[in-house]
């Protein structure tokens, strides 16, 4: 562009204010850019205005500083009412979402755009969207809004003259529907709003439709998906999550220790707290459909090395030492199993699974993150200190999406009750187990 061309100062080898993370604008102004993913690199710079791109996923602890929304607010402190803030992202699950929560705090304002029949101004919602198939392929091929007012049908190519603003020669303008704080103006657009030559109302039925259809069959992760990034809304899962009577309700009377018929695979995941370990064991059978063997509270503070006196960690080597009876007369042997690292005892953890990497033993921590992998592709190198030597690297960490994986487990797969993706849980297990789940 010509225009901001001329206005950016021309690079310079030696000129900290036009580099990668710094453009001057000749004087005027100076924008930097920096990563939320650093408490350090927040704290550089002080600014006025500040923008924050998709702050729901950002990472939900900076270096252990706290949010980095909070830590970028602060870098304009010293210019108190004269400072401005200015967030965008698509929301996450509801009651969790960050924007969702500025948004509310806000004005609440939306598009409204004109019917070209009637002329009532509208917002172009979902529960006004239709489509149909063809009645010979099967296949979606129209699809299109009705005016709420008149009941006309408003096909995509209206768009045309619908979307222009009263400055742009239309009449579509933004609405307010709420007083909010006093400080903070909010808006919202779904895709509908996308102009000719973007994503189209057919694609995006297309899409629902498939959301609806996964959804049906217990995946609630595409309509998830939609929601957030086609609707601009957070998604709603209380409806879905099952509670802890459900899943009592759901228990099979299968025996604890015994691997059934379809399971190939048995792992074991450690839980650490203050005074206790907490063991769960589960088999694997095709499509990741899984059973849970066993749960056990190990007391012991895991402070205490492996070997000692009390040390819970000799019931975790015995238990992955222990044989499991498997529905077919053989015995199954546990092939690896994870630790958590998280609390008061990450060294501890880091000292047990370093000196049993060779038993498939590995560390894992909960992503700060919202919306990352079940599991890292990749571990993390982590130093390791032990008897006063440090050992660079010594221990590879692997990161769990926490949050996407409860979302699987209590929006999708605890709805199954058989075959892929199915989660089995036993009735003989502890009662605690479900509250805790």
């Amino acid at each position: 562009m010509p225009e901001l061309r001329e206005r950016v100062a021309a690079a310079k080898s030696r000129d900290s204010r036009n580099t990668v993370q710094a453009k001057d604008f000749l004087g005027d102004a100076t924008l930097y850019m920096n990563t939320a993913g650093s408490a350090a690199n927040l704290a550089e710079v002080s600014a006025p205005y500040i923008y924050v791109d998709e702050i729901d996923r950002l990472e939900l602890n900076v270096d252990e500083e706290g949010d980095p929304v909070e830590l970028a607010e602060a870098r304009a402190t010293q210019y108190a009412n004269d400072a401005k803030f200015f967030y965008t992202s698509s929301p996450s699950v509801k009651g969790m979402s960050k924007i969702d929560e500025l948004f509310f705090m806000g004005t609440q304002e939306h598009y409204h755009v004109p019917c070209p029949h009637c002329g009532h101004l509208h917002v172009l919602a979902l529960e006004n969207f239709h489509y149909q198939r063809d009645e010979e392929s099967g296949y979606m091929d129209r699809a299109w809004f009705v005016c709420p007012e008149c009941g006309e049908e408003i096909d995509e190519h209206h768009k045309t003259t619908m979307l222009p603003d009263v400055e742009g020669g239309g009449q579509a303008r933004w609405v307010a529907t709420a007083k909010g704080d006093g400080e903070t103006i909010s808006f919202t657009l779904s895709a509908f709003y996308m102009p000719i030559g973007a994503i189209t109302w057919l694609s995006l039925a297309r899409q629902y439709a498939r959301a609806k259809d996964r959804q049906m069959r217990g995946d609630h992760e595409a309509m998830k998906v939609f929601y957030n990034t086609r609707l601009g809304l957070s998604y709603d899962n209380s409806e879905a999550t099952s509670t802890a009577d459900q899943l009592r309700a759901r228990a099979e009377p299968y025996p604890l220790r015994v691997i059934p018929d379809r399971a190939l695979v048995v792992t074991m995941s450690v839980d650490t707290q203050g005074d206790r370990l907490e063991a769960q064991i589960e088999a694997w059978g095709p499509g990741l459909e899984h059973w849970v063997i066993d749960y056990e509270k190990i007391i012991g503070a895991p402070s205490l090395p492996p070997g000692s006196h009390g040390s819970p960690w000799n019931r975790v080597d015995e238990i992955r030492r222990t044989p499991l009876l498997h529905a077919s007369g053989r015995a199954i042997m546990i092939s690896a199993y994870g630790i958590d690292t998280a609390g008061s005892n990450t060294q501890d953890v880091y000292n047990y699974t370093s000196s049993r990497r060779g038993l498939h033993c590995v560390a894992l921590h909960g992503a700060t993150r919202p919306n990352r992998p079940v599991i890292s592709a990749a571990p993390k190198k982590v130093d390791i200190e032990w008897g006063g030597t440090k050992t660079p690297g010594g221990v590879e960490l692997w990161e769990v999406g926490t949050d996407v994986a409860k979302d699987y487990l209590l929006l999708d797969r605890m709805k199954l009750t058989e075959g892929p993706g199915a989660m089995h849980f036993p009735s003989a297990i502890d009662e605690q187990w479900f509250d805790q789940l």
